[in-house]
């Protein structure tokens, strides 16, 4: 015999599944704002934590913060509304507990964004300032006898590279300059700072040429990573422009004296054209190994001093067609171009 289940125990077995299936479908709702505030609280644990660590470097930490502020910024924007949503669909007798535990979230939020901010701009403060960074470094304390580029150059502009990256994130940032004037103040404190630090150079023209190559370098890399030159009238163009008019004079008006200077009666009189060859050769050996890393700016430094010193105005080519008497005296005009040529290395 078949048993056959009645229509009213089959209704009232549906009418009893259906508060379960509510009050299951609001224990989730809950559970899932509980879980939102437990991740959140543990992403903001470790954004204070990473705010507080003084044990990375200066430019890892940057790069953590931004990325944390991001985050923090996208969790406020785009998935707070969300957790609000989710809080206000759950039942009257939660409601409480739900709009404060979103308000408390938000806070929550809006306070470890402002500590990340704040870290943010010490940091770019200190960049900015440039001597914060080199206090630390021992080649800035024990500055070296070279022209070559100095590794306070190339962190600064490590710097210049980051806060390029993080550019639109940094011009939300109300208390903050946009990426281009805080590189450019930048560039021009530490321009001031090895102009200092230059004068531990004992040899005036190894200054100069110190203060060159770091120049170039710098504008170099200014325009790698913005992909824009500086302004022509910009603080740094005329200091690159000073620097290599003083590195030509220092080093080079000496030899073309040789051809204009008179000597005192006293002394016996080498030609005009020994003396400048003598003094020519002189230098070209004292400074041929002299660094210039850049390849294009080594050859513009030769082209200058051969436009100065052999073909210019008071030049070597000049002179000797004012006094073609001293033509067989004096040096042919491509050997004295090959052996500036020669000047510097990479």
């Amino acid at each position: 015999m078949s048993t056959v289940e009645s229509p009213a125990l089959e209704i009232g077995t549906f009418d009893m599944e259906i508060p379960a299936t509510q009050q299951q479908a609001e224990q989730d709702e809950i559970q899932l704002v509980q879980f939102a505030e437990a991740t959140i609280s543990q992403m903001l644990a470790f954004a204070d934590a990473l705010v507080a660590d003084n044990t990375w470097q200066q430019l890892d930490k940057f790069s953590g913060l931004m990325d944390m502020h991001i985050c923090i910024t996208d969790v406020s924007l785009i998935h707070m509304p969300k957790v609000k949503q989710e809080v206000l669909w759950i039942a009257d007798f939660e409601m409480q507990n739900g709009n404060n535990l979103a308000k408390k979230i938000g806070s929550v939020l809006l306070h470890t964004r402002d500590n990340l901010s704040k870290a943010i701009q010490n940091i770019t403060n200190d960049a900015t300032a440039v001597t914060p960074l080199l206090s630390g470094m021992g080649s800035w304390q024990s500055f070296p006898q070279s022209a070559e580029i100095h590794k306070a150059a190339q962190l600064i502009m490590a710097y210049a590279t980051l806060f390029w990256e993080y550019h639109d994130q940094l011009l939300t940032m109300r208390s903050l300059d946009g990426a281009p004037h805080i590189i450019e103040k930048m560039v021009n404190n530490l321009t001031d700072q090895l102009e200092k630090k230059a004068e531990s150079l004992s040899e005036p023209s190894l200054r100069y040429l110190f203060l060159l190559n770091n120049c170039y370098f710098i504008q170099e890399q200014f325009l790698a990573i913005t992909c824009y030159n500086l302004p022509s009238r910009s603080n740094i163009r005329i200091k690159y422009c000073y620097y290599q008019n003083c590195y030509l004079n220092i080093s080079w008006d000496t030899v073309l004296s040789c051809l204009h200077g008179k000597m005192p009666l006293c002394f016996s009189k080498p030609s005009p054209l020994a003396r400048f060859k003598s003094e020519s050769e002189r230098t070209c050996k004292h400074q041929k190994l002299w660094k210039v890393p850049n390849t294009q700016l080594r050859k513009m430094l030769r082209q200058a001093i051969i436009d100065k010193v052999i073909t210019g105005p008071t030049g070597y080519k000049i002179y000797l067609e004012a006094h073609p008497e001293h033509e067989k005296c004096g040096s042919d005009q491509e050997g004295m171009e090959d052996m500036v040529n020669e000047l510097f290395e990479g």
